[in-house]
């Protein structure tokens, strides 16, 4: 399987690559032309130029970016060249937003009444940052969107079973009043980031029926990448899209 898709919406494109397309992340190996080459095939597939794949140049920021046309070409053919910021939107079609990822948490959302479409890429730093309920804050300010016009999808992470944590990141996730998130196994404490940021959504006002999660666990699934296995070394790709 090529494609791990969200096929709610005919305009809407939106997917996590696999170990079956390979590493999609300039950042990771040393294998620069054969990560272009998956790029162009992903491209092909999308019907779009490769340049209109732009990628964040995540750095498990709180920082949302829209994305227009003057952004063609960046974080195509390398990462540091990536609009700045670990969650981008659009109002244009056919200009397909990435974010690199193995274990951290994708969102995608869809937001028909204004046509954007968006992704966001919510690591253990970013989702403590509350990058997903600043992000859905920053679209209703913004963009005035209300937010039960917000459709959102969470794709392949690491799930909660073995993602252990100290107590002193269990402190800090409890001051920000996500001790929901938390889970307790003997004396292990476990962190369900998946629904850390599935909180936020709510916080901010996404209606429940509007969210929907996959079940896919990227620390033992071998269709995909886990940092925290380390091997294979690799990331997959978070792209969304909306058609003409």
């Amino acid at each position: 399987m090529k494609y791990i898709e969200w096929n709610k919406f005919k305009n809407v494109k939106a997917f996590t690559t696999t170990r079956d397309v390979g590493n999609i992340g300039f950042q990771i190996g040393d294998e620069k032309e054969e990560v272009k080459k998956r790029r162009s095939i992903i491209a092909n597939e999308l019907k779009i130029p490769v340049e209109q794949m732009i990628f964040a140049h995540q750095c498990h920021s709180d920082i949302i970016s829209e994305v227009t046309k003057n952004d063609v070409g960046k974080g195509s053919y390398d990462f540091k060249s990536g609009v700045d910021g670990d969650a981008l939107y659009t109002k244009e079609t056919n200009l397909a937003l990435g974010i690199l990822h193995a274990d951290c948490v994708p969102l995608f959302f869809y937001i028909p009444s204004k046509e954007i479409v968006g992704v966001i890429h919510a690591g253990y730093e970013g989702t403590l940052k509350e990058i997903t309920e600043k992000s859905i804050r920053f679209l209703k300010d913004k963009e005035q969107v209300d937010p039960n016009d917000i459709y959102v999808h969470i794709g392949p992470s690491r799930k909660f079973y073995s993602y252990k944590i100290t107590q002193k990141e269990a402190d800090a996730i409890i001051s920000l009043r996500y001790e929901k998130s938390l889970k307790f196994n003997g004396n292990d404490i476990l962190f369900d980031m998946p629904l850390m940021n599935y909180l936020q959504l709510l916080k901010e006002g996404v209606a429940i029926e509007n969210i929907t999660i996959t079940e896919e666990d990227t620390y033992d699934n071998p269709k995909l990448f886990s940092a925290h296995q380390k091997t294979p070394l690799g990331r997959v790709a978070s792209l969304i899209m909306r058609t003409n």
